[in-house]
């Protein structure tokens, strides 16, 4: 169940990276991606991606899904729940070919997430 939104601190940590996917019909999209990250927990609470061309639809899109993925973290959404509920079945997966460029963006916020959690661990 969705509950309440949760306020992030505004002093939160973040992580970025830039990814390309590459449309299964060929052409490559690249995109600026940043987590913030709850210290409390080490956990996602929000996701960014922007498309490296303004005015592009892609760019839009991504952007929104985004936004979309941020509320439902805020709202008490498991990350791992929704990115089992986004993973495919056709064997595109996080961690490879990427069906969507959502599914390459949350894949790399994952990875972003592991990274911090190993150094938040590592100063412990």
């Amino acid at each position: 169940m969705v509950g309440d939104r949760r306020d992030l601190d505004p002093r939160r940590d973040n992580r970025s990276s830039d990814i390309v996917w590459t449309a299964p019909a060929g052409g490559d999209h690249k995109f600026a991606v940043t987590v913030g990250i709850d210290p409390a927990t080490g956990q996602v609470r929000e996701i960014f991606a922007t498309g490296k061309k303004s005015g592009d639809v892609m760019r839009a899109w991504i952007e929104d899904c985004c936004v979309l993925v941020s509320v439902l973290l805020q709202h008490g959404y498991s990350f791992e729940d929704l990115v089992d509920k986004i993973n495919r079945d056709d064997g595109l997966k996080f961690g490879g070919d990427h069906a969507s460029p959502l599914t390459a963006v949350l894949g790399l916020a994952l990875d972003l997430e592991a990274e911090y959690r190993a150094e938040f661990e590592a100063v412990k």
